[in-house]
């Protein structure tokens, strides 16, 4: 059984490489990433790097999803209670838009690229960026339910819970521009509460 100091040495090692990759990513074209750059950029074996991480795509998630976890902003903006549903959802809405704008200007491209394919790499670049989006959307209902805006028992659609993050997400890079709160307020009101009231309202006429 690895020792205290064993693990927290890996931990360490795992830091740097992630760290060494986040700075590609903000500074390189996605081909020049390679387990031979970011060995020596972090300064690691490559036999480490290929023990965690299948191919560059594969950290460059992991690397995405490491730094959503650990940045300060995202953390914070989970700690919230607007006092409506509606205001929850466009409060979300917009840190969501907040956080596509921070990400690495290359992950973002990476995404438009794989997501012309159904692959594997593809449904796990995915679920990386879908992660943020839905806690902000179990905070969002758990609120709503606190409020009585919402049955207690109501499971949204994954749909449901995604699509206004998807329109942000696309529409930001389709535009190349930030979605204005404007755009996601109307968003919200026409498409996501309707949503949830259909659902809602379904549950009603069941229960």
């Amino acid at each position: 059984m690895p020792s205290i100091f064993t693990r927290r040495k890996s931990d360490v090692v795992i830091d740097d490489i992630f760290a060494a990759t986040y700075q590609m990513l903000q500074t390189q074209h996605f081909k020049d990433i390679t387990f031979k750059r970011i060995k020596k950029a972090a300064q690691v074996s490559r036999s480490v790097i290929h023990h965690y991480w299948m191919n560059p795509l594969d950290l460059s998630v992991a690397t995405i999803d490491n730094w959503t976890q650990n940045d300060e902003q995202c953390m914070q903006a989970l700690e919230f209670d607007n006092g409506s549903l509606r205001a929850d959802l466009i409060y979300a809405g917009n840190q969501f838009a907040d956080y596509v704008i921070r990400l690495p200007d290359e992950f973002n491209r990476i995404l438009i690229i794989e997501l012309q394919h159904q692959d594997w790499p593809t449904k796990k670049l995915l679920k990386a960026t879908h992660r943020y989006a839905l806690k902000l959307m179990r905070k969002t209902t758990k609120l709503a339910k606190k409020r009585g805006e919402i049955k207690q028992n109501i499971k949204l659609p994954i749909t449901t819970k995604l699509v206004l993050f998807q329109l942000i997400r696309y529409q930001n890079y389709l535009s190349g521009q930030p979605v204005s709160s404007e755009m996601i307020t109307h968003w919200v009101d026409d498409i996501v509460l309707p949503a949830i009231a259909k659902e809602n309202q379904r549950l009603l006429i069941v229960s």
